[in-house]
Formats: structure tokens, sequence, C-alpha cells
């Protein structure tokens, strides 16, 4: 019996490919989408950052609650720059939702987005956080 895929992974699968797929996206940053933050990658990229996982019960099947950031980071510390990322992404996470390998997407939500500078990169970054909720194909 194979091993079913998790739940946190077929998200990230999935909205890896949305955002390296977008084209508006892709002018801004290329394929720069990472699954964890590269030791030596030059800004600007996109990569995942904290996740929360949940079991939430569900009428039909189990669902599984999941909270994910994704961090845009630029190489500017200009407000403009750091904004366009991140509304970028935020477009390309829009309708319609994205497809999950072994799972369905239920909802996908933006609770809210973070823009800070760090002073020790002179970059922007956002922090956007997505809520999540997914269940079995």
């Amino acid at each position: 019996m194979p091993i079913p895929v998790h739940p946190l992974a077929s998200l990230k699968t999935a909205l890896a490919a949305r955002l390296r797929g977008d084209t508006d996206l892709r002018a801004l940053i290329g394929d720069a989408v990472h699954e964890t933050l590269p030791i030596e990658a030059r800004a600007p990229f996109v990569t995942f950052g904290d996740a929360r996982l949940r079991d939430i019960g569900g009428v039909n099947a189990p669902q599984t609650e999941i909270e994910l950031e994704l961090v845009a980071i630029t190489r500017e510390r200009a407000t403009l720059d750091i904004l366009d990322l991140a509304s970028g992404v935020e477009k390309a996470l829009g309708e319609p939702l994205p497809l999950l390998p072994g799972h369905v997407l239920v909802l996908l939500e933006l609770r809210d987005t973070r823009i800070r500078h760090d002073p020790e990169r002179a970059a922007g970054r956002a922090s956007i956080r997505l809520k999540a909720i997914v269940e079995p194909a």
C-alpha cells in the first residue's frame, strides 16, 4: 500500500506550481520559489515559512486546517518593491483554487500580510499568512 501524500506537502507542491506558473509573478522573480530559505539565494524570491496543522474533523471526509506562511524577499528596502511582490503572490493565489496531488483544497484564504524591512540584509520582507482546509481526494 503506497504512503499517502501528506496534506502539507500536497499544498506546498500545488502553491509552488501556481506561483511559478503566474506570468506577472514570473516577471518579478523568475522561477525563484523555494521550499526553504536558501542560504545563498539572491533576492527577489519567495519561500515557504512556518506552518501549523490541525485536524478539524469534517462531515464527509477528515479535514486538515493548515496555516502556512509564504515569505517574499526583495533586494531593495523600498516599500513599493515589496508591496509589488506581495501583491503578485496574492494575485497568483486567487481563484480558481489550485489542484492538490492526493487531496482536495476546500478553502484557501489570505489571513494577513505583514511588511517589514530587514536592515541586516538591506532587503524588504513580506510575510503572507494563508489558511487552507484540505481533505483526502
